[in-house]
Formats: structure tokens, C-alpha cells, sequence
């Protein structure tokens, strides 16, 4: 079992681990070849980010703590990220979605949420049937979500109107 790492930060950045563990799956992380990865919106196009992007980030290897709170203060990590931008609600991630991750995985994000929401950050999943994973906020809270039923919640809320940066590792 792994841990993800959700990261928030307002104005100072602070790394939480999550409490519960997440299943380990031999090879990594599951990516859906079948389905596009999405930004700020499910693969239907809804539960879309009332808010921006401000930078994104997606790493085949686990980055450490140190790593995820440098980059917070924008000290960009040493290995090259497999894909990284300033997406919009709405796009693709073709690198990520055909990406194999035995190594682990790492999103780094940098939003700011115009309202409290249930949005997707980044996703994978085939709606109604729980194969892939999200990454999402319910009422603002992060939240990971792997194979339906593998769920994390981190418990406080992102602000609304703040540049936060989170991260997902696994």
C-alpha cells in the first residue's frame, strides 16, 4: 500500500500525508489507454474547475517531499517532468494517458479556485464503471480516487480565490 501526498499551500506551502492507504497495482499507477487524461474536467466533459490553472506538472517517479515543497516556492525539480503547462478545463494529456509508471507518479499543480466545488483537477475514468483514477475536489477538499472504490480525502478545504499548489503522488 502506498501513500499519496497532497500538498496546499496558500501562501506557505505544507506537505500532509494522507492518512489511509491506496492498493498497490503491479506496474504503477493504472492509466486507461482507452480514455483521454483530462484536465479540470471528467472524461464526459463535466465537473469542470470553476477556477484556473496556474502551472501543472506530471512526473514518472515519485517526488520526494523536499522536492514537492521546493517546487511550491518554484524551485523546479531536478528530473524532467513527462508533461508540464498551463492547462485549461478541458485539456488533453496524450503523454500521460499512454505513459506506463512502474517507477510511480507524480501531478504537482498550481490552481485557484473561483468558488467552493465538486471539480475534477485531472482524470482517468470511465464514468459509472470505477476503472482508472481522479483526481478531484469534493466542496474543495482533495480528493484521489483509484479503481472506484480506493478513495483519499484530504480533510481541509483548498481557499477559494488563492493560488494553492497541490500535489498527488503515487
Amino acid at each position: 500500500m502506498r501513500n499519496p501526498l497532497v500538498a496546499l499551500s496558500a501562501v506557505v506551502f505544507a506537505a500532509i500525508a494522507a492518512a489511509a492507504a491506496l492498493p498497490t497495482f503491479a506496474g504503477g499507477l493504472p492509466v486507461n489507454p482507452d480514455l483521454p487524461v483530462s484536465f479540470g474536467v471528467n472524461s464526459r466533459g463535466g465537473d469542470r474547475l470553476k477556477g484556473e490553472f496556474l502551472d501543472a506538472a506530471v512526473y514518472s517517479t515519485v517526488l520526494t517531499p523536499k522536492t514537492i515543497e521546493a517546487a511550491a516556492r518554484g524551485v523546479k525539480p531536478s528530473v524532467k517532468p513527462l508533461w508540464s503547462g498551463v492547462p485549461k478545463a478541458g485539456d488533453k494529456c496524450e503523454e500521460v494517458r499512454t505513459a506506463k509508471f512502474p517507477r510511480g507518479f507524480t501531478l504537482l499543480v498550481t490552481l485557484r479556485a473561483d468558488e467552493v466545488q465538486n471539480a475534477r483537477v485531472l482524470d482517468n475514468e470511465i464514468p459509472g464503471r470505477g476503472e482508472g483514477w481522479i483526481f478531484d475536489l469534493i466542496g474543495n477538499k482533495p480528493r484521489v480516487v483509484i479503481n472506484g472504490g480506493n478513495t483519499q480525502f484530504y480533510s481541509d478545504p483548498i481557499p477559494v480565490g488563492k493560488a494553492v499548489h497541490l500535489a498527488f503522488t503515487y
